[in-house]
């Protein structure tokens, strides 16, 4: 198949439009993915098409569609999302995937941005950490590089071509063929030369580690000098490349936690949201510091914004360091965002952000900023009359045990609320029913 082609793929057309690059098994093409009916407006896909050689060979052909299949079990948004493959009975076969909108490989994303490496480097962990332990059957990729580590325009990185990748080698078919070279010089970890057949996930430390080295040093990986590498990275890139692989970091959750000690909240610079996103996922694993670096990130910001109101309120409250969350509350207090809030120059949404992130400051408050946090979530809940802000001043209200707290939480009320609105008609319990 080539430029101008299309073809039908479970009830959708796909039109093959121009190329975006070639590699050594397969050409990338920018496509169009029509949905059959006049109400879907077409939405632009990579498609993947083998080369003429990998059609006509029946181990690569296979190697190229359990590529895909290997993905279709990948749903991580670090990762490229293979949304299907297209076997045609003419013996064509073609992978969609998702389009990588403004990509850029990561030595050219970084070369006058080097001050986005941490962040970078923390997704791309985020990635190995998906496709080695929270997939099934767990991936290892064999081919880290920095021309497989692609940053998209608002700066998500997302690791792509698996082309090489295998599932636990220990319980799969090798389909690598004797004294074929593996991996990318210069990123390659030596037991994919000494022996393919024993390699694990650490290969791909390894390689990540090579990657991020050249990106730091602005070279090719195969010139990448660590040792001339700034204190941070020299650190970093020495574990990551240790030739024994037992010496190595072991998994991504080491690496992850090692990088968050040294560099702290300067780590998340250019994508806390995406760090926020990694740490919501069930069953990720927090690191010990990740408290204190999320919340020292926020404290740095001062003067908040709204924009970071949202931000805020999108961290859960058991994230949060409780010896940094009372100089958040007293930053918030003070800021711009909260004078918007107040001046009532937002949207009605943003009320459920107040209520939120006051919710999750509000356990780890003294008694006195605890009852002006519950006065701001009464306010804006009237203010704006949002039933999620009225549900969680309920909450906070009748879990509170403490007696003095409590009676300035009814003053609250009082003052702020005499017609009982936030009540909805059903007083809080242990207050004064409600005279209809």
């Amino acid at each position: 198949m080539k430029t101008g082609d299309s073809f039908i793929h479970a009830g959708v057309r796909y039109e093959i439009n121009e190329s975006l690059g070639e590699g050594g098994y397969a050409t990338a093409y920018r496509g169009k993915q029509f949905r059959l009916g006049n109400n879907y407006s077409p939405v632009d896909v990579v498609l993947k098409i083998p080369s003429a050689f990998v059609q006509n060979e029946l181990g690569l052909r296979h190697r190229f569609v359990r590529e895909a299949r290997l993905l279709a079990n990948v749903n991580h948004p670090h990762v490229v999302k293979t949304l299907g493959l297209y076997e045609g009975e003419d013996g064509n076969v073609a992978m969609i995937q998702e389009l990588v909108r403004g990509a850029k490989h990561l030595d050219e994303y970084t070369a006058d941005r080097d001050y986005d490496l941490p962040n970078l480097y923390l997704q791309a962990l985020y990635a190995l950490r998906a496709i080695h332990f929270r997939t099934t059957p767990s991936i290892v990729h064999r081919d880290v590089s920095p021309w497989n580590l692609l940053v998209d325009e608002h700066g998500r990185l997302k690791l792509i071509d698996f082309g090489l990748a295998f599932e636990n080698p220990r319980q799969t078919q090798q389909f690598t063929r004797i004294g074929q070279a593996l991996g990318t010089v210069g990123c390659d970890a030596p037991e994919l030369h000494d022996d393919p057949t024993t390699v694990d996930h650490r290969a791909d430390i390894f390689s990540l580690g090579k990657s991020f080295a050249a990106a730091a040093g602005r070279v090719k990986p195969a010139y990448a000098r660590i040792d001339r590498l700034p204190d941070l990275w020299r650190h970093i890139c020495e574990r990551c490349c240790e030739h024994d692989r037992d010496r190595r970091y072991q998994n991504a959750d080491e690496a992850i936690d090692d990088l968050l000690t040294i560099a702290g909240h300067a780590a998340m610079f250019g994508g806390y949201y995406y760090h926020i996103e990694e740490h919501k996922a069930p069953g990720v694993r927090i690191p010990k510091v990740w408290p204190a670096v999320v919340t020292g990130y926020l404290c740095g910001h001062a003067p908040l914004q709204l924009w970071e109101l949202k931000l805020t309120a999108e961290v859960p409250a058991h994230q949060l360091d409780p010896i940094q969350a009372p100089k958040l509350f007293l930053q918030f207090e003070q800021s711009a965002a909260l004078r918007e809030v107040n001046a009532g120059r937002v949207g009605y949404e943003v009320g459920d952000d107040v209520a939120i992130t006051y919710a999750n400051l509000y356990p780890y408050l003294d008694s006195t900023c605890r009852v002006r946090c519950f006065a701001q979530i009464v306010r804006t809940a009237v203010a704006l009359h949002r039933f999620n802000a009225m549900d969680i001043a309920r909450v906070i209200y009748t879990g509170e045990s403490d007696p003095f707290i409590r009676a300035g939480l009814d003053n609250v009320l009082n003052s702020s609320d005499p017609n009982r609105i936030v009540e909805r008609g059903n007083a809080f319990p242990g207050r004064a029913p409600i005279i209809r």
